[in-house]
């Protein structure tokens, strides 16, 4: 049970276990898996594969091979780095991994306690299932081949940014070509924002395209390492922001519950598209955006950017795969993975896979911190089985329903859950007032469905009990029994929420 989480920084009291693997299950009474593992990818999901097949074998040997300078980290608390300095060093000096040993998951004595090797500033080019080999190349180009018997791809996903998005006299500039176009996604995202930030002079005018939950994370921290006066214009081309999670009624509420964060400093722009960022190239020979041409309503207007942030969705990253004996089933979906509730490709035995690079079979997809960890957990662990066959995986993923998605934002002192699939006409919702929020619960034929919550941090507990029952499908009656000592709450039949 973990002290803290990585996500909303709750306590251990807000967890609950769900099971363990058994001892019988590990491997560890009987014999034990003795290949080699190697796992492609050092982010969270990675780590947490290698800590699951380490649990489930003593014996075999495990690789981590990631793109990254730096030993995996905590990628939910990227965003906060911007502005805190604890998380990572803004002193030049030293490795990437001391830098950011604010957010590092563990150290590299660690990974040598435990027999894990970790491989950093590699990319990888191709996985040979013939051969048995991955193929990667170094910082300085050079590839190297490395065997396995099971790989483990945690590759995740890269910031989707359109085609011919960003230009500089009309020419496409890929992403990282603009020194100030950024997402938040790795390291060298937030060094290259924090280095936009120190050679603009303030104040600064930032423009932050998309308002769902990957681009409205990135907002406080932004906030507060801009230099005074500085303003931000969130971008976002649907009618309200978080609409995927919220309706207009409640996406304004929760603008509203933030408002002294917010006033003089962000202005929101919704029914917007944005139709290019605009850049011009400097004395030095870089490349700079300037501004950002949107359209609303047929008319189109510019706004001028000294940063721009794009948060519009992420796609996964999977390396190729070469094997002379093709699947009669497909190897990827949408760019994905897909792999059975054992986190096993349904293409080909010997490839696992975890977190925002696999769909999971029948189940939607969820480029969730929560679902990328259970994901390389049983990744990891069936890996390290003895036998690959459906029967004898020791780890299994809990299913999720059609449609499921389930999100957590914060912002300052002010949090959004949402969680279960989207909301039907025919649902009945119960909205409870809240002493600093609200809660809205989606029943569907008598149990709950989908459940919304909106408000400061005495909302927690709710929201636990919330996201509990929505997992079990808890009867209206046990629900509102828990709502009881709330406000007196008002039911109503909705269409679209």
């Amino acid at each position: 049970m973990p002290d803290i989480c990585p996500v909303c920084d709750a306590g251990p009291e807000a967890f609950t276990l769900l099971g363990t693997l058994e001892e019988s299950q590990r491997g560890k009474t009987g014999p034990q898996f003795e290949g080699t593992i190697v796992i492609l990818g050092a982010g969270p999901a990675g780590a947490a594969a290698a800590e699951a097949a380490r649990k489930q074998s003593e014996k075999c040997r495990i690789l981590v091979i990631g793109e990254e300078p730096a030993l995996p980290y905590n990628r939910c608390k990227l965003a906060l780095s911007l502005s805190d300095e604890a998380l990572l060093s803004k002193a030049p000096t030293g490795t990437l991994t001391d830098r950011a040993q604010g957010l590092v998951l563990h150290s590299a004595e660690w990974y040598k306690e435990h027999r894990i090797e970790v491989l950093t500033g590699c990319s990888v080019s191709g996985i040979d299932l013939d051969a048995h080999e991955v193929s990667v190349s170094d910082l300085e180009g050079t590839v190297q081949t490395h065997p396995f018997d099971r790989v483990v791809v945690c590759t995740g996903a890269t910031p989707f940014v359109p085609d011919g998005l960003v230009t500089c006299d009309s020419a496409t500039v890929p992403y990282g070509g603009a020194a100030n176009v950024r997402a938040v996604r790795n390291l060298q995202d937030i060094l290259a924002i924090r280095a936009s930030i120190t050679h603009t002079t303030p104040p600064i005018h930032a423009v932050l395209v998309g308002g769902g939950v990957l681009a409205l994370e990135a907002l406080p921290p932004l906030l507060a390492a801009l230099p005074p006066d500085s303003t931000v214009t969130v971008v976002e081309a649907a009618g309200h922001v978080l609409s995927k999670q919220l309706n207009k009624e409640n996406s304004d509420h929760f603008l509203s519950l933030m408002e002294a964060h917010l006033k003089d400093k962000v202005t929101f722009k919704l029914s917007t598209k944005v139709m290019g960022v605009e850049c011009c190239k400097r004395e030095d020979g870089t490349v700079q955006a300037t501004q950002v041409r949107v359209k609303s309503n047929g008319v189109e207007s510019t706004i001028p950017a000294d940063l721009v942030l794009i948060g519009i969705g992420v796609r996964p990253s999977v390396p190729q795969v070469k094997c002379a004996q093709e699947s009669s089933l497909p190897f990827l979906s949408r760019g994905a993975v897909i792999v059975t509730s054992f986190a096993q490709s349904i293409a080909h035995q010997e490839i696992f896979a975890a977190g925002d690079c696999c769909l999971v079979e029948a189940q939607p997809y969820t480029a969730t911190y929560s679902r990328a960890l259970d994901t390389a957990r049983v990744a990891g662990a069936n890996a390290a089985s003895l036998d690959l066959s459906y029967g004898s995986l020791s780890a299994e993923l809990p299913f999720l329903p059609a449609g499921y998605f389930g999100y957590q934002l914060r912002m300052w002192d002010v949090l959004m859950t949402s969680v279960g699939p989207a909301a039907e006409e025919s649902d009945t919702v119960v909205q409870v007032p809240l002493k600093d929020g609200r809660a809205m619960c989606f029943f569907r034929d008598g149990v709950l469905a989908r459940a919304v919550l909106l408000g400061g941090k005495s909302t927690e507990s709710v929201g636990i009990a919330l996201v509990q029952g929505v997992r079990e499908e808890a009867e209206r009656g046990d629900v509102l029994r828990l709502l009881e000592g709330q406000d007196q709450y008002t039911s109503r039949a909705i269409g679209y929420y």
